[in-house]
């Protein structure tokens, strides 16, 4: 009988958010519709951040051939969270009921 040697691959969960396959598993969207996610995603969580603040929202939309950029009036991240959005090992969100 012959024996089936199989070698065991080891790959960082953090691939998921870094190959097209994945992000579209994640986003629910084609690559080509990625900056109106993007740009969704950003106004959404400055107009939920001047809505939690009590702020009426400002929200300031720059689009360039290579770059977006969208700003808010609202209170900022706390240096914290911004260091542990990068951890893509983990969801990080302000929502009790994210899933």
């Amino acid at each position: 009988m012959q024996v089936l040697n199989r070698e065991v691959f080891r790959t960082s969960r953090e691939l998921e958010y870094f190959t097209q396959k994945e992000l579209i598993l994640q986003t629910g969207h084609k690559p080509e519709l990625w900056p109106e996610v993007v740009l969704k995603e950003l106004m959404d969580n400055g107009l939920d951040a001047c809505e939690s603040a009590g702020v009426l929202p400002e929200i300031d939309i720059k689009v360039e051939p290579h770059s977006l950029t969208v700003t808010d009036n609202g209170p900022g991240l706390p240096l914290p969270v911004v260091e542990s959005v990068m951890d893509y090992s983990v969801r990080v969100s302000s929502k009790d009921a994210y899933i």
